[in-house]
């Protein structure tokens, strides 16, 4: 089990507590962004795992193993699904904030800030905004590089000029040296 994830999900679960619209899929999307964030800033995710591209968004996929093995040490558990059918991470220990960094429980907290409320739908309809989630293909993890790329936006009349000119000169250098190019 991967201790830092472990600790990571009890540190959102004890501070989502509260939120009725917290649940599994919005967990998902809290650990993505947080560590997106984290790997902005520093180079280096908090939890040290990968996420997969699906159509709800960004997907931990050792998520539900770590709860797994947390549940048998005692440490969290999964509850029934509440009115709004989320299933909620229940705490039954106190992360341990020696194992996350003070700039971790920040970027943690901070998105449990920014999403309060808001639905699963509503969070994962923000993550389908970011470049790393519209630019790889479902079933593919979502490379962390991605984190540098800003929200998508409209291009100006000059950066639309200067794309499609180096778009043409590359077609025409590919041309040149008889490869396909699209």
């Amino acid at each position: 089990m991967n201790r830092k994830l472990a600790h990571m999900l009890l540190y959102v679960a004890e501070k989502v507590e509260g939120d009725p619209r917290a649940g599994k899929t919005k967990l998902h999307k809290i650990l993505f962004f947080s560590d997106f964030e984290a790997f902005r800033r520093t180079g280096e995710s908090i939890s040290g795992e990968h996420y997969v591209k699906y159509d709800q968004g960004p997907f931990l996929k050792p998520l539900d193993s770590t709860v797994n093995k947390m549940a048998n040490a005692g440490l969290a558990e999964w509850a029934p699904p509440n009115e709004w059918q989320e299933t909620r991470l229940v705490p039954r220990a106190k992360a341990d904030l020696s194992i996350l960094t003070d700039l971790d429980r920040q970027i943690l907290s901070s998105n449990v800030k920014r999403f309060w409320g808001m639905s699963a739908g509503g969070v994962s309809n923000l993550s389908h905004r970011l470049f790393g989630w519209q630019t790889t293909p479902n079933g593919h993890e979502i490379p962390y590089n991605s984190a540098y790329v800003g929200d998508p936006r409209p291009l100006e009349s000059t950066e639309t000029t200067w794309a499609l000119d180096l778009i043409g000169r590359y077609r025409e250098w590919k041309r040149q040296r008889q490869e396909y190019c699209p």
